[in-house]
């Protein structure tokens, strides 16, 4: 099913057919509840996941809930998915200065002591259906999809999104 749901989300998003629904949210609700839920397969692979906010003047803002969740939950798997028994996983949201009055600007930092990438691999990341050599080895499932889902639904966002990892650092 969630096969499925990534290429269907895949093909939405290359035909101009996703808008984004932006209503007001509370951030840390939101962050919160993702990182409760995920809770859940971090301890049954004895993993740490914790979250810290930073300089958080504005919780209320005006997003798309789903997909910032679609995001998160991409990317937290991903760390879940790819740290051994015993490591950790942290993210950090920080409100940062913003250039435009009314607005806010946001950056949120997810890392993890998982297993890494070559840097060969990371400018590969976001293609569909791709997964690093070392990846497909383990004998984890995945698509590949994920990432270019984040990505794409990142750049319709307005926001940005930057990968650093080392092999055996996460």
């Amino acid at each position: 099913l969630k096969l499925i749901n990534d290429v269907l989300d895949m093909a939405r998003i290359e035909n101009g057919k996703i808008t984004l629904e932006e209503k007001p949210i509370n951030l840390r609700e939101t962050i919160n509840k993702i990182v409760e839920m995920e809770s859940v397969n971090a301890n049954m692979n004895q993993l740490d996941l914790d979250v810290t906010f930073k300089d958080l003047e504005n919780e209320f803002v005006i997003a798309d809930e789903f997909r910032l969740s679609q995001i998160f939950l991409n990317i937290v798997g991903n760390s879940l998915k790819y740290t051994k028994a015993g490591g950790k996983i942290h993210i950090t949201i920080s409100e940062l200065p913003s250039k435009d009055a009314g607005t806010a600007a946001y950056e949120f930092i997810i890392e993890d002591t998982g297993i890494g990438m070559k840097q060969e691999f990371i400018s590969h990341i976001f293609e569909m259906f791709s997964r690093e050599r070392n990846m497909t080895d383990t004998g984890i499932q995945g698509t590949g999809l994920g990432m270019a889902i984040v990505k794409n639904l990142v750049d319709l966002m307005g926001g940005t999104i930057n990968i650093e990892s080392q092999v055996d650092k996460g």
